[in-house]
């Protein structure tokens, strides 16, 4: 499992370093899928979604890339899962493209830190092993 969740998180950082106005889904797909397929990872899900964060207008992350490429002013909200031998990490997150952060985005950041560390428990009892 911990090695699954390296690779997610490579893969997650990879994405940083790359995504930037100009550069599709499509292309960040394969940036992604090179943190970790050399090193015996598969891909579980790799999901984009990218909008302007004056006018957003995508809520959550597509299942399907397109060959749109990134503008500058925007948001890419990511749902990236790498697996090794069927274990598997899960990273989500939003990235703002070539700025900062637009007010309403730097608010509601926080507020979903909030709810993510409230369900965090209940997670972690749910992925016990079975005794």
């Amino acid at each position: 499992m911990r090695i699954g969740a390296a690779m997610t998180d490579d893969a997650v950082h990879a994405l940083q370093q790359h995504a930037a106005p100009g550069v599709s889904e499509l292309e960040l797909s394969y940036i992604v899928e090179r943190a970790y397929v050399a090193r015996g990872g598969t891909t579980h899900i790799h999901y984009f979604g990218a909008t302007a964060m004056s006018e957003p207008d995508v809520c959550a992350p597509a299942q399907y890339p397109t060959a749109r490429p990134l503008a500058p002013v925007a948001a890419l909200v990511c749902e990236i899962s790498a697996s090794y031998w069927e274990y598997t990490g899960l990273l989500l997150r939003t990235f703002a493209i070539a700025d900062e952060p637009t007010p309403l985005y730097q608010e509601l950041h926080p507020v979903a830190d909030v709810t993510a560390a409230a369900g965090a428990p209940a997670v972690q009892v749910a992925c016990q092993p079975a005794r």
